[in-house]
């Protein structure tokens, strides 16, 4: 809501309180990562959108395996807001 308010120093303030308590929360990580990037902090915005391929790609090697991802997504993605993938044949 900040970011569309064109605040993005307030939201990337918002986005860092909830990684204190979320750590690995995606949708903060690359939130934070939007906001300083629009706050014209590069330094930052690359810091939270590394963490954020980071993660991904944890939480793909662990669905690999048939395991939760990384920060405790279900298999099927549902948690993060994807699709679940077509069944296997």
């Amino acid at each position: 809501m900040l970011l569309d308010m064109n605040k993005p120093t307030d939201a990337l303030k918002e986005f860092e309180a909830t990684l204190v308590e979320e750590s690995n929360r995606f949708r903060s990580l690359y939130g934070a990562g939007r906001a300083a990037e629009r706050a014209g902090d590069a330094t930052h915005a690359r810091m939270f959108y590394t963490s954020v391929v980071n993660l991904h790609g944890g939480y793909r090697a662990s669905r690999a395996a048939g395991g939760k991802g990384v920060s405790g997504e279900v298999a099927d993605g549902a948690a993060v807001g994807r699709p679940a993938p077509p069944p296997s044949r």
